[in-house]
């Protein structure tokens, strides 16, 4: 990413749901940037637009919690749908 702009961070509370099918819920922090691309001039210099979500940490009772690669995925997701939602809101008010 080459032009790094924060669009927002946060916190929001996630469900991870475990093997024997209970479940739990983890504490997320994030910060979501994106890049809004070059798409016009020479070729060479051009690029698309890209986003990139940094998850800080993820806590269960204050206590970091390990999650899988594949949770992660699902709350780096829940992420961008959480940071969408407040950009919606904050245009709203």
């Amino acid at each position: 990413m080459r032009h790094k702009i924060l669009r927002g961070s946060g916190r929001f509370t996630h469900t991870v749901y475990l093997e024997d099918d209970a479940e739990i819920e983890v504490d997320v922090e994030y910060q979501g940037y994106s890049d809004p691309g070059v798409l016009s001039g020479p070729v060479e210099l051009s690029y698309a637009p890209e986003g990139e979500m940094e998850i800080l940490s993820v806590s269960h009772d204050g206590v970091a919690y390990p999650v899988s690669d594949e949770e992660m995925e699902r709350i780096e997701e829940a992420a961008w749908e959480w940071l969408e939602e407040s950009s919606q809101r904050g245009r709203e008010e």
